[in-house]
């Protein structure tokens, strides 16, 4: 089962919880086009410069999935590992620093980062699948 960050799904991922059927592989997933929309928001209506940089490289992971899109599922995760893996992690550094100096302030910057601050796991996963 999948789901993503929508909040009605969190029960699905709490540990412990009966009836949501203990023993089903559960896999939170986030998506990349989620966090770019809140970067986008932030450099629209804010002007923020950090979140043009955002969108910057998160479109280098874009271009990325563009030039493999016909390959098969195989292929696309080893290119994933080799490539794409260094630039998620590199991102996901800067991010952290970048919402560390933006946290107390209220405004689409903040939420941006936070999305991905919390849906770290989600959108880099240790064990990508083959898709």
């Amino acid at each position: 089962m999948q789901a993503d960050a929508k909040s009605v799904y969190d029960i699905l991922f709490r540990t412990g919880d009966k009836g949501v059927g203990d023993d089903a592989e559960r896999q939170e997933v986030a998506w990349w086009s989620h966090a770019r929309r809140g970067f986008y928001e932030a450099a629209i209506t804010s002007k923020e410069k950090v979140a043009r940089e955002a969108l910057f490289r998160i479109h280098k992971l874009s271009e990325l999935e563009h030039r493999w899109s016909g390959l098969p599922p195989s292929k696309r995760k080893d290119l994933r590992n080799e490539f794409s893996r260094p630039i998620v992690e590199q991102f996901m550094g800067w991010a952290q620093d970048q919402y560390d100096r933006v946290k107390e302030r209220r405004g689409l910057l903040r939420s941006a980062f936070g999305y991905i601050v919390r849906q770290r796991e989600a959108l880099c996963p240790r064990d990508r699948s083959a898709a």
